[in-house]
């Protein structure tokens, strides 16, 4: 008899209180199931395999978080997982490392009523907006420091000032207040020790056609250089 898995909840209410309130996110996902077979009937005290993935932009996007676990269903049929706690198995990516704040979210489920690996795939819902609180706890201010690496064919960051009109109107700024030597506001470095020609730690690129136009401008109010490499 193929035995299916009922979804109670994606995400309890009571738990995304307990996320908004920590800060950080603690980078875990709750959710609660119950386990029945065809007929409908609870899965009692039975070890299930479970294969949860998120996916992204719709039910059959690409997954940007997956694991495996196994759990133990209770007298009802009930289980409790939390998605990026220790346990897991055949892990992919992280729930801290999930983009929340770009696109819908998808979770698949999919079961091993026997424990194992057969898995059946039960189906793709929509998450809520609850799990966003993973979002929401940065969404307001970047945590410092901020320290990332992720391979790309393009680039990993850009943002764009769309102001045509207004003079100094900067995409990104650097700032520093130190008073010691050798301190920089703004540092782009190739870490290669044999890279290709024409590689550059910083490049600026002009599109005007007018004169005037500047790929790269540097000042200093003192002895020393604006620009300097």
């Amino acid at each position: 008899m193929r035995k299916v898995l009922t979804l109670l909840v994606v995400v309890l209410t009571g738990v995304a209180t307990q996320m908004f309130g920590q800060s950080p996110a603690p980078g875990i996902l709750n959710y609660q199931g119950v386990a029945r077979n065809s007929v409908g009937n609870v899965l009692q005290n039975k070890t299930i395999s479970l294969r949860l993935s998120i996916r992204d932009g719709s039910a059959t996007g690409p997954v940007v978080y997956s694991e495996t676990r196994t759990v133990t269903t209770n007298p009802f049929g009930l289980f409790n997982v939390q998605l990026g706690s220790p346990g897991a198995t055949a892990v992919t990516g992280t729930i801290a490392g999930v983009p929340w704040g770009v696109g819908a979210k998808f979770i698949q489920v999919e079961i091993d009523p026997n424990g194992g690996t057969a898995f059946i795939n039960i189906g793709t819902a929509q998450l809520a907006s609850v799990p966003y609180a993973l979002y929401a706890t940065t969404s307001a201010d970047l945590v410092l420091p901020f320290n990332k690496t992720q391979s790309d064919a393009g680039s990993l960051f850009t943002i764009t000032n769309s102001n045509t009109t207004s003079s100094g109107a900067s995409a990104i700024v650097g700032n520093t207040n130190s008073t010691a030597g050798n301190a920089f506001a703004v540092v782009g470095r190739v870490t290669s020790t044999s890279p290709g020609g024409f590689s550059a730690g910083v490049r600026g690129i002009n599109n005007g056609t007018g004169g005037l136009g500047i790929g790269v401008w540097g000042s200093q109010d003192g002895s020393g250089w604006g620009v300097y490499g």
